[in-house]
């Protein structure tokens, strides 16, 4: 986790953006390097993307949780 993905994290949890688009604006952000950001964080699990249903062709980003705990063992 990078500090510009614990940014969207918690832009999602506070803004509730409608799209990636939005969330790249509220980020301040350029939108190809959000969508990266957002595809990583679906893909290990810590955001949920949804189709809009005002269009199919939107994802809506979604974090339905209040806190991450990350433990590391290098063992």
């Amino acid at each position: 986790l990078t500090p510009r993905r614990v940014d969207l994290l918690k832009i999602v949890h506070r803004e509730r953006p409608a799209s990636i688009y939005r969330l790249a604006k509220l980020a301040g952000r350029s939108l190809k390097n959000v969508q990266q950001d957002v595809a990583l964080l679906a893909r290990v699990g810590l955001l949920e993307l949804t189709r809009s249903s005002s269009s199919r062709r939107s994802l809506v980003p979604s974090v339905d949780y209040d806190a991450v705990r990350l433990e590391l063992s290098i063992r």
